[in-house]
């Protein structure tokens, strides 16, 4: 097995990888104050944002909320973000 490598992307999750980078930019200054985790799945054009939090305060859902709005200006109508 090779690794993939910047001129030869193989079997790398490229996809994922876009969603992944796509979604840090959408949480940058917003990830909740109270958050202990924050993890992104992706399945297709189907992604599921993850937050342990160590409380759920109001600001917190307003928080988690602009990061789903922000992501999914990002990624486009035809991608779930959830």
């Amino acid at each position: 097995m090779s690794l993939p490598s910047p001129e030869n992307i193989g079997q790398a999750p490229v996809w994922e990888n876009y969603v992944i980078a796509q979604t840090v930019a959408a949480s940058r200054g917003q990830i909740p104050a109270h958050a202990l985790a924050f993890g992104v799945e992706v399945d297709g054009p189907r992604v599921r944002l993850r937050f342990q939090l160590s409380e759920a305060t109001e600001e917190d859902g307003d928080d988690m909320s602009d990061i789903v709005s922000e992501l999914e200006g990002l990624l486009g109508n035809d991608v779930e973000v959830e």
